[in-house]
């Protein structure tokens, strides 16, 4: 750089900005579902297939990043029937980092599944966007 000093030039070079981009490598992990019920609810292949659809479907945007979902469902209060007699319990593993579990009740296997597939979500969302703002803070 004629005619410049060169200590002008070093500041110059200093001051520019630099981008840096941080990459995670995704692998595209294929997420495993499995789905078991206690003897007291009828877990018929239908409702294991149910239940896989609505997970994935509400859990399709992190597909990426879990490796395998477990639905547990058990009946709690066995031959009473009342308005939270079926507690479904979902395990999300993801990859690289602690499970994480939520459950919920209800009066059915469908609606305990779609209560504890509400909080997992939720849950999901908040542990993935603390790790992608700890990774580019």
């Amino acid at each position: 750089m004629a005619g410049i000093d060169p200590e002008t030039a070093r500041r110059a070079e200093r001051s520019r900005p630099v981008n840096v981009l941080y990459q995670t490598p995704v692998r595209e992990a294929c997420m495993d579902f499995q789905f078991n019920s206690d003897n007291r609810i009828e877990g018929n292949d239908a409702m294991a297939e149910q239940a896989e659809a609505r997970v994935r479907d509400r859990l399709d945007r992190f597909q990426g990043r879990l490796t395998r979902v477990e639905v547990h469902v058990r009946d709690i209060d066995g031959t009473t029937n009342g308005a939270e007699g079926v507690e479904a319990a979902i395990e999300a593993r993801p990859a690289g980092a602690q499970p994480v579990a939520v459950s919920d009740r209800g009066p059915k296997p469908e609606a305990a599944i779609n209560g504890a597939l509400k909080k997992l979500a939720m849950r999901l969302d908040s542990e993935f966007g603390k790790a992608d703002r700890v990774r580019q803070g």
